[in-house]
């Protein structure tokens, strides 16, 4: 067994009450000009690798006039942040907690979105567009609070299931659609979800830290 694997059961056993007392209350997160506060129950995107990864892989495109999506949005700093670079963003989240907190994080940083309360699809208006940004929930599991649903994506990996099924319908034939995994997911699994609903994965991006990979995925409808 790799040496990672080994550490990684009590080092979580360690890491995780300290960032649940972290998270007891409201914090405050920064990425370059964008500044947010982050309230209990909305993924911190400081304390994991995935925000600020797929802000950096983000900053190799003009967004400037794109119709941009993030699902999924949390706090709002991917959204923001896109948002002040020129981008029409719609952030969404399942979380009503989440959605509150995007709302005052783009006023505080002065810039103008959409924000909906939505699960995937449902509740979505019909539209296409030029970007779609994902930072999913990944471990098999049934989510039990609001908060969950950040991280657990079902047992039988529903979330990805509905995800492929139905993104088609909001993309143009020139849609970039990005999405972040760990290496701690079942990447396997969920590319072949993805291959079932006509959806291609490439990896167009990598980063290690704290010796865990994750991965920026390129999703593409096959024969497009």
């Amino acid at each position: 067994m790799p040496l990672r694997n080994r550490l990684k059961a009590p080092v979580s056993r360690i890491l995780m009450p300290l960032a649940k007392w972290y998270l007891r209350k409201t914090r405050r997160s920064h990425f370059q000009d964008v500044d947010v506060l982050v309230p209990p129950g909305v993924f911190h995107p400081g304390l994991y690798l995935s925000t600020r990864f797929m802000l950096s892989h983000l900053s190799r495109f003009s967004l400037e006039g794109k119709r941009l999506w993030e699902i999924g949005a949390g706090s709002g700093m991917v959204a923001i942040w896109c948002a002040r670079r020129g981008a029409h963003v719609t952030a969404t989240d399942i979380s009503k907690s989440a959605v509150a907190a995007i709302q005052v994080n783009a006023e505080r940083n002065g810039v103008a979105m959409q924000v909906l309360l939505a699960d995937l699809f449902e509740g979505m208006p019909a539209a296409t567009y030029d970007f779609i940004v994902i930072n999913p929930p990944y471990y098999p599991g049934d989510p039990k609070t609001e908060a969950e649903n950040a991280f657990y994506c079902g047992a039988e990996f529903q979330y990805f299931q509905r995800l492929f099924e139905g993104l088609a319908a909001f993309c143009h034939a020139d849609t970039t659609v990005r999405m972040v995994l760990s290496e701690d997911c079942k990447l396997s699994q969920i590319e072949g979800i993805g291959k079932q609903w006509g959806w291609g994965m490439q990896e167009v991006d990598r980063k290690r830290k704290l010796g865990e990979w994750n991965f920026i995925y390129a999703c593409t409808m096959r024969g497009s």
